[in-house]
């Protein structure tokens, strides 16, 4: 019983964690013409712009639904809600020429201040993607390493068709886990896999 939570949760920290690329710029009924994978920079997978939203939809445990949404922007910096059924997040991105960090997370965080202009303390530093943007690039977080093993995966939502999505897979110790990221949209889908138990959270709504 406790592996199964354990692995429950680091679904759940999964899921919450690679969701950051979900907040491309990109208009849904805008053109989606696909540019060559080499000429894809990292900040095509994340906007800074206040007020981007994204929503998921989740499969497999009653809190991998969740949404997320864009509240500062200052510099190379972005300041993010993350909320499910079971808690509010703020989440504080460095967005670098070739990588997404996460450099700051706080759970219970219902009515954040803005945190790039008060300031705060970094207290985290996971790297969520990394350049180049090419099948074989590899990083790793603690016991988690990860690698885009994609870069031409089509995927089926309920917020439509995607082709041309860079998949990354990364392997944790007793699981594997999946996210796909569309240039100009961001994290379309993610699917954490350990034995029989398999999560997932796909986009439904972006704005």
């Amino acid at each position: 019983m406790r592996h199964n939570q354990t692995l429950s949760v680091l679904a759940l920290l999964f899921l919450v964690i690679s969701f950051c690329a979900g907040c491309g710029n990109q208009d849904p009924v805008a053109d989606q013409s696909d540019p060559p994978a080499d000429k894809l920079s990292i900040a095509d997978f994340i906007s800074h712009t206040p007020g981007n939203y994204r929503d998921y939809e989740g499969e497999g445990n009653e809190y991998a639904a969740f949404n997320t949404e864009v509240l500062y922007a200052k510099d190379d910096l972005i300041q993010v809600s993350n909320s499910n059924d079971g808690t509010t997040m703020t989440f504080i991105y460095r967005i670098r020429d070739n990588e997404i960090l996460r450099i700051y997370r706080e759970e219970e965080s219902y009515d954040p201040p803005n945190m790039l202009e008060e300031g705060f303390t970094p207290n985290d530093e996971t790297i969520v993607l990394k350049a180049p943007l090419q099948v074989g690039t590899k990083w790793q977080a603690d016991e988690a390493i990860s690698e885009i093993v994609s870069v031409d995966a089509s995927l089926s939502t309920p917020a439509g068709e995607f082709d041309s999505c860079i998949k990354v897979e990364t392997i944790y110790p007793q699981a594997k886990a999946y996210s796909y990221y569309k240039e100009g949209v961001g994290l379309i889908k993610n699917e954490f896999v350990a034995g029989d138990m398999k999560v997932t959270a796909t986009l439904k709504e972006y704005r």
